[in-house]
């Protein structure tokens, strides 16, 4: 698709939200090393469990994940203090990394574009913990763009409802843009049309899909 395209397209919206992983960057493969890294101690049959496992729990904050993966993977109980352990060392992980972390090209000029030129209101809604999140962004100069950056420990939803609030706004004007069929059921809790992206999913015919910028 031309980046005119784009544009008309996403003019129709009034608010329109940008997931993050996967959508604005591809962080998705990265983070999946890094999350092995961080089991590595495990061994590598439970690497693989993980590896296959974090396909089902896709959208979840990464202490959700942590407690998740213990729990239904690993068959022991967690600590606060295990989940915060594990917390700083995939931080620590994304920091190190944090030059391959690049934003689409052409998402960039999406994005001037919107904001800029048809003076559209533009956010970011994701489940990377927010002070990452924002590290990330303003590294690729790209923080300027968005009104507002919502990351863990809020929850989608409740970030929706404050776009909501902050805009005025009914969740009808909204579009959002999302990778994954949890981005997508958020979307539909709240009546907000949504835009699927990329080939990690099977998107239904009936919903409006794009496989990349």
């Amino acid at each position: 698709m031309q980046l005119n395209s784009y544009i008309n397209y996403l003019s129709k919206y009034d608010i329109i939200v940008f997931d993050f992983d996967g959508v604005l960057a591809n962080t998705l493969d990265l983070k999946s090393k890094i999350l092995l890294e961080v089991y590595k101690k495990y061994g590598l049959d439970f690497q693989k469990k993980i590896f296959r496992y974090q396909k089902e729990i896709i959208g979840k904050s990464r202490i959700e994940k942590f407690r998740l993966i213990h729990n239904n993977i690993l068959g022991i109980s967690i600590t606060k203090k295990e989940v915060e352990n594990l917390d700083n060392k995939f931080r620590t992980g994304m920091i190190f990394h944090l030059e391959k972390i690049k934003i689409y090209p052409k998402v960039k000029k999406i994005l001037e574009l919107l904001r800029y030129k048809k003076n559209k209101n533009i956010f970011c809604v994701s489940a990377s913990p927010i002070n990452e999140l924002s590290k990330i962004l303003k590294y690729n100069a790209m923080n300027e763009h968005f009104i507002k950056i919502y990351g863990a420990p809020t929850k989608k939803i409740e970030s929706f409802k404050d776009i909501k609030k902050l805009t005025k706004s009914n969740y009808n004007s909204m579009l959002y843009i999302g990778d994954t069929k949890f981005d997508l059921s958020v979307a539909k809790e709240k009546n907000i049309n949504f835009l699927g992206f990329g080939k990690n999913e099977k998107w239904s015919k009936n919903i409006d899909w794009i496989h990349r910028w």
